[in-house]
């Protein structure tokens, strides 16, 4: 059976995510891990309809890729799932969850 998946993440740019890391690990190091746990989700979902749903729109490679990007509302994490599952999602995934597969 094939759903469609909203990947939920943030855009991947240098000082911008996995801040809490980065202040061990330095900034590069961190976006490292965090475009890694990325492409573990994207990978996870990819047997399916998946989608990037990024925290904001602006111009990267990762909005360039042949993958549908769509933008989370603004709101809680809660009302930006809600749009999701609105707009006919049926599984919500966060981008940071090194364990999982697509099973």
């Amino acid at each position: 059976m094939t759903c469609r998946i909203a990947v939920f993440a943030r855009v991947p740019i240098l000082g911008e995510v996995k801040t809490r890391l980065a202040d061990a690990i330095g900034s590069e190091a961190a976006l490292a891990c965090y475009t890694g746990l990325l492409n573990i989700a994207i990978h996870a979902a990819s047997s399916h309809t998946m989608e990037l749903w990024f925290d904001r729109e602006v111009e990267s490679p990762w909005t360039k890729r042949n993958q549908t990007i769509k933008y989370q509302p603004n709101g809680d994490l809660g009302a930006r799932m809600y749009a999701a599952f609105v707009d006919g999602v049926d599984i919500v995934i966060g981008s940071d969850i090194p364990l999982i597969s697509t099973s």
